[in-house]
């Protein structure tokens, strides 16, 4: 592959502002043979810049010029038929990925979930594509957590799922409801509730109906039993999808399903990190939301271990509900991939020292940069919340990594407060620097 002339790029007209930036020059070359029907590989082409903040700043140009290309589908009407088979009826919400309508089975009476697929998301429908052949899977294991695809095709220019509907709310709408009630933190955002009841409030709510018995049982645990239980469940589900060889790339809590009855149901298996249509979407990972990318993909590692991505997202996961702020909070996108790049989460008893020690070590030793530190397995991640949930001491290991989150904290007390402190190293140095010429005159 020929290496773009940096050197030749086009003259600034009169009263531009800046040179463009050697990102952007890249990724016009990019674009450009893309557009030409070249098939330019992301990941090779973003090596040709040395800087990671240069690569992280071509790759999201890069991606927001063909997501554009690639938007939300067109809204189908109420009443449309899909496929012959499937009657919409009404618009659930949208994600990354497509528009989800609640639609009629024709056949057997009963409602679905439909999903129309952007154009990104539909190429990879063909019959030997790695997320067909896994979803298959999926539909043949049956697990009840998970909510399989259970048919897929093409009406026209649409492409699309159909998989079972779920009544429940995402975790993403229970933070929301959660955080419309939490009292103001130290550090502009909210300190999370003492209570479990927060959540199942914030469930009845979503669903405008009550919750069953067993779904009560978390109003009567702490916060942070709460939160425990729900990741513990998450982590046990997925575990379960890889023993069968799937993982899921891309867990958010926009994908993650609290049911009346207090249990956790996992959706879009395999579709958020399956998009692997050459250029246009080798690093997935950091589509929707950019703060659940992977720090892997992020590199662009295209070797990166799925089960180990899963665990680092469910560990933000957890992170986001123990502390309800987001991991990475960057300005801006590219920013927010910046903090990815370099690992820079905010350890979560650094937002809020009523976390208990133990889910921070959890949550640090899922969330570690380099993927061979993190938990081995989903398995181990949720043995050790049980651990936690049984009120037992967890591995040495996982203890001894407080002592790397204390370093973890002491480096973000640096870069918060790095103002002041540099400030008052100069104050020291100025001081040092007089007394000893007073000492010598």
């Amino acid at each position: 592959m020929a290496t773009p002339d940096m050197s030749n790029s086009p003259e600034q007209p009169a009263g531009a502002s800046a040179e463009p930036s050697v990102a952007e020059v890249l990724a016009a070359d990019f674009l450009a043979r893309d557009e030409a029907g070249g098939q330019p590989q992301l990941v090779e082409w973003s090596r040709q810049l040395q800087d990671a903040p240069d690569r992280a700043e071509f790759r999201q140009l890069v991606q927001d010029a063909l997501g554009a290309r690639d938007s939300l589908p067109r809204p189908v009407r109420a009443g449309v038929v899909v496929g012959g088979l499937w009657r919409i009826e009404e618009e659930l919400g949208s994600g990354g990925t497509g528009l989800v309508y609640k639609a009629l089975d024709l056949r057997t009476g009963s409602h679905v979930a439909l999903k129309i697929l952007t154009a990104a998301a539909g190429r990879d429908l063909a019959p030997q594509s790695r997320f067909v052949i896994e979803a298959r899977a999926l539909a043949a294991f049956a697990h009840k957590r998970i909510v399989a695809v259970q048919d897929f095709g093409n009406d026209g220019d649409l492409r699309f799922l159909v998989s079972k509907l779920v009544k429940g709310a995402s975790f993403d709408e229970l933070l929301r409801r959660v955080r419309l009630r939490a009292a103001p933190g130290t550090d502009g955002g909210q300190l999370a509730p003492r209570s479990g009841r927060a959540l199942t409030d914030a469930l009845t709510d979503a669903l405008a109906g009550p919750l069953t018995p067993e779904g009560l049982t978390l109003a009567g645990k702490s916060w942070w039993k709460a939160v425990a239980t729900l990741v513990s469940d998450a982590a046990a589900t997925v575990e379960a999808a890889h023993a069968c060889g799937v993982a899921h790339r891309g867990l958010k809590p926009g994908n993650l399903m609290l049911r009346a009855d207090g249990t956790v149901v996992v959706l879009d298996f395999g579709l958020e990190g399956t998009l692997e249509h050459g250029a246009a979407q080798l690093e997935r990972g950091l589509f929707g939301r950019a703060d659940f990318g992977v720090p892997e993909r992020a590199h662009g590692e295209t070797t990166a271990d799925p089960p180990r991505a899963d665990i680092y997202q469910l560990g933000l996961v957890l992170h986001e509900l123990l502390t309800l702020h987001r991991a990475f909070d960057g300005r801006d996108v590219r920013s927010t991939l910046r903090q990815i790049d370099h690992g820079g989460i905010t350890p979560p008893r650094a937002h809020d020292a009523r976390i208990p020690p133990e889910l921070d070590a959890i949550c640090t030793k899922a969330t570690e940069l380099a993927p061979e530190r993190r938990y081995p397995t989903m398995h181990a991640l949720h043995a050790d919340l049980q651990l936690y949930l049984d009120g037992r001491k967890l591995p040495v290991a996982v203890r001894d990594s407080q002592v790397a989150n204390s370093w973890m904290r002491a480096r973000y007390a640096l870069r918060r407060h790095r103002g002041p402190i540099l400030i008052a190293v100069t104050g020291l140095l100025v001081a040092a620097a007089l007394a000893g010429s007073l000492r010598g005159g």
